[in-house]
């Protein structure tokens, strides 16, 4: 059944711990009808994101959901002058515990950066502590936008889309444009937006998190340096992990081979005086067969292109941050 409109005694109920903390209820930009509560911005100027070590201004704005069906929800998006924005939520019973606990995020803390890149991270926050539980990271790396958004469940690997800002040009990224930084990242694939991937997450909890986080970090700086230099320049850096993400595309191809190989030479085999080594024999090969594909993750058995220059790619140059518009 579709939840019941907020009335007026739950709307001042609701609101009643925000107004005591100087948030005002913004009305027109809310949903009574979808019982949910929008307050107005709140910007905090002398917010000091890492990213290039000077004050920034960051818009604070919050949405409260108290459809029955989801319990209360808490959101918080903090949206800075330029590079992407932070959605932080939180889930109680009570709307003083929700505007605790996301109150104790510092404007700052969601943000990172270095030269060339800005980062956010996303997540939700389930107690006091102030720790963001990772959900997704969006990194701004001049006109290309990488975003992952990270599973839950232990063991998946996170969705990565690495999208451009430039509509129509003309330009190309090597598969393993990722994948040279380490086995956790997968080959870039093109998708009707740009290129998916994955990432393998490993650990869990906090450890989980901070792990994450660092290889964002280590990704969107690859991508910034590598996109302010001639793909020629990328090839030659990593020429030795290039061949390294060859040869482990050929391993599912090599892999097959061989099973069919050692299949074939099991028949030629005189082992008539013991019949349980013919069994074991005979049916390994299927059986590893039916294990390689039953991974988490099927191989592609493929022929992998040789890495050289010419597959290096090409990319449109950079653009200054200055020129970038402020992700919502």
């Amino acid at each position: 059944m579709p939840s019941q409109p907020l009335s007026h005694h739950e709307i001042l109920r609701l609101i009643e711990p925000f107004s005591r903390r100087g948030y005002q209820a913004d009305l027109a930009a809310s949903q009574r009808m979808d019982r949910q509560l929008a307050f107005r911005s709140r910007t905090h100027a002398g917010a000091l994101c890492s990213w290039d070590g000077a004050p920034i201004a960051v818009r604070d704005a919050l949405r409260l959901d108290s459809r029955a069906s989801r319990g209360i929800r808490l959101v918080r998006e903090l949206v800075p002058d330029l590079g992407p924005a932070a959605t932080l939520a939180a889930h109680s019973a009570e709307p003083a515990i929700l505007l605790d606990r996301l109150e104790r995020i510092d404007p700052s803390d969601p943000f990172d950066g270095g030269p060339g890149y800005r980062i956010a991270f996303c997540g939700n926050v389930a107690d006091d502590t102030g720790t963001i539980a990772l959900t997704e990271a969006v990194a701004v790396i001049g006109d290309w936008r990488l975003a992952i958004e990270a599973d839950p469940v232990r063991g998946m690997a996170a969705d990565v889309t690495l999208t451009p800002a430039t509509a129509n040009a003309a330009f190309s990224l090597p598969e393993d444009l990722l994948a040279v930084l380490g086995r956790d990242w997968g080959l870039l694939r093109p998708s009707a937006v740009g290129w998916t991937a994955t990432l393998r997450l490993r650990g869990r909890g906090r450890a989980r998190d901070a792990a994450t986080r660092a290889l964002i970090r280590v990704a969107a700086e690859h991508l910034a340096t590598t996109f302010s230099a001639a793909p020629r320049d990328f090839h030659e850096k990593h020429e030795k992990s290039r061949w390294r993400v060859t040869l482990l595309r050929a391993i599912p191809l090599l892999g097959s081979v061989l099973l069919i190989g050692v299949g074939a030479a099991c028949t030629r085999l005189d082992i008539s005086n013991d019949a349980t080594l013919r069994v074991l024999l005979m049916s390994s090969p299927p059986v590893l067969m039916i294990l390689f594909f039953s991974l988490r993750e099927v191989p592609r058995l493929e022929f992998p292109p040789l890495p050289n220059a010419a597959n290096a790619g090409r990319w449109t140059r950079v653009l200054p941050f200055s020129s970038l518009t402020t992700e919502s």
